[in-house]
């Protein structure tokens, strides 16, 4: 992807639902740029991990990820 691609092409995520997994103390991705991305995608909810960083590996993470999968996977088969 090129530099703030994501956020240029938001508008191509109306209408697809999604969660996007942001940890709060994330130096690499700061929470700013999730709210900025959940700003351009209206069906996308954020869920703040209070304790953790950017990795998968960081406390709460792993579980948040995973949740979000199995609630859109409910969504989805409805």
């Amino acid at each position: 992807m090129e530099p703030d691609q994501l956020l240029r092409d938001a508008d191509r995520l109306t209408g697809i639902p999604g969660i996007i997994v942001q940890g709060r103390y994330d130096l690499l991705c700061p929470p700013a740029t999730s709210h900025a991305l959940a700003a351009r995608w209206p069906n996308a909810e954020i869920r703040l991990v209070e304790s953790a960083g950017h990795t998968l590996y960081d406390p709460g993470v792993r579980d948040a990820v995973m949740k979000a999968i199995a609630d859109m996977a409910s969504r989805t088969s409805k």
